[in-house]
């Protein structure tokens, strides 16, 4: 099984047998709605999407590798409030990351539903209903395709890479991350590069 980051996640749901294009236009709207609505549809909502991880069989780790992003953002958030001298309005700031958690916990699940392949020819469907209307000859849905893979690869490249430093013998501390950073980003460049190239020989 995948571990990471928005890592796909099999399974025979109902979420995973939904057709991935209603997932992809689905996401934005419903992000939006959590904006705009109060803030106990949004604990409600956390407390919703707990209950349908656990449901689909997601782990307390995967769960973790959501929340981590969010946490990161918040420390640098309040860091940024310490900074500034601004503390007036913490309620306001834990509401906004309860929001954007919701956010990315519905991303979440979209990702974690749906294959690459799945993702792509969403997006394809899409973008061949939109054509219908306006005509135009160039493809979004390829670089959208990949877009949507370059992100859990990435998490999935730092989740291995960090186990192998740990494995032989590295310490967690900030050579490992100069190191780790270095080759995240060749690695990744490469395996998009890839990536891009498989999506335009198969369209």
């Amino acid at each position: 099984m995948n571990e990471g980051f928005l890592s796909y996640k099999a399974g025979n749901s109902l979420f995973h047998k939904c057709p991935s294009w209603i997932k992809i236009l689905f996401i934005p709207c419903f992000s939006i709605l959590i904006f705009i609505l109060p803030v106990w549809f949004t604990v409600l909502l956390v407390i919703v999407q707990f209950i349908v991880q656990l449901s689909l069989h997601f782990s307390l780790r995967d769960f973790y590798y959501d929340l981590r992003p969010v946490l990161f953002y918040a420390v640098l958030l309040y860091i940024t409030k310490i900074i500034s001298k601004q503390f007036n309005d913490g309620k306001t700031t834990l509401y906004f990351l309860m929001k954007i958690f919701c956010m990315l916990q519905s991303a979440s699940i979209m990702y974690k539903t749906s294959t690459v392949l799945e993702l792509r020819e969403g997006f394809e469907k899409i973008e061949n209903s939109i054509k219908i209307i306006i005509k135009y000859k160039f493809s979004i849905a390829q670089t959208l395709s990949i877009f949507v893979i370059f992100i859990p690869m990435l998490s999935r490249i730092w989740t291995q890479s960090k186990k192998a430093w740990v494995v032989r013998g590295g310490k967690k501390n900030i050579k490992m991350f100069i190191v780790l950073l270095n080759m995240l980003f060749t690695t990744g460049l490469k395996k998009a590069w890839n990536n891009s190239r498989a999506i335009q020989i198969r369209s």
